[in-house]
Formats: structure tokens, C-alpha cells, sequence
């Protein structure tokens, strides 16, 4: 245990949460300059596949936490549904969006 009060393996988790997080956060930044179809010049991928997989690579950091009990599915869940319930309030572009089709949840993260 560290000085945080964090064992090496909680440590690991942040850190690869923090990474993925970086990751996603370039990955906007290139949709938002280049669009969603361009490419990089080095890829033959486009920047929205690019933005897809490491939103995947953000999942599993999280899917990581939940399985370890770092962080609980439940209040995540019930976070993210208060989110949807304020988030239509707070955008200006989004009236042909209908309120939250998101992808249903993982059956993995659903409890039985």
C-alpha cells in the first residue's frame, strides 16, 4: 500500500482508466479537426473507427474496476440515467435526437 492508500493493483486500474481517458480525449479532438470520415495519413482506418476503439479500450478499464469492485455498476448506472434526464437541457443541436436510444447495457452488467 502506498502513501494514497492504494494497493499496486487499484493503481493499475486508475492509471489504464487514465490512459483510455487521454486516449478518447485525442481521438475527439481528431473528429472534431478532421471529421468523422477523413483518415490519418499512417491508417487506412478512419477517425470515428479510430474514436470506436478506444471508446472499447475505455469500456474494458471499466469493466476491469466493476469486476474488482473499484467502482460499483449500480451507482454508475444511476448516475448516468440522472445524466440523461439533465443532459438534453444543457445541448443546443440535438433536437432530431430522441431522447436516449443509447445502446442497451451489456448483459454482462446486468444482475439477475
Amino acid at each position: 500500500m502506498n502513501f494514497n492508500r492504494l494497493h499496486e493493483e487499484e493503481t493499475e486500474r486508475l492509471a489504464l482508466l487514465s490512459s483510455s481517458l487521454g486516449k478518447v480525449t485525442q481521438a475527439v479532438s481528431d473528429v472534431i479537426l478532421h471529421g468523422y470520415e477523413d483518415q490519418p495519413r499512417d491508417s487506412e482506418a478512419t477517425y470515428r473507427t479510430l474514436l470506436e476503439k478506444v471508446i472499447g479500450e475505455l469500456n474494458v478499464s471499466l469493466r476491469l474496476m466493476y469486476g474488482a469492485g473499484d467502482i460499483e455498476r449500480s451507482n454508475v448506472a444511476m448516475h448516468e440515467d440522472a445524466r440523461c434526464d439533465s443532459v438534453m437541457l444543457d445541448l443546443h443541436h440535438q433536437e432530431g435526437v430522441r431522447r436516449f436510444e443509447f445502446v442497451p447495457r451489456l448483459a454482462s452488467d446486468r444482475k439477475e
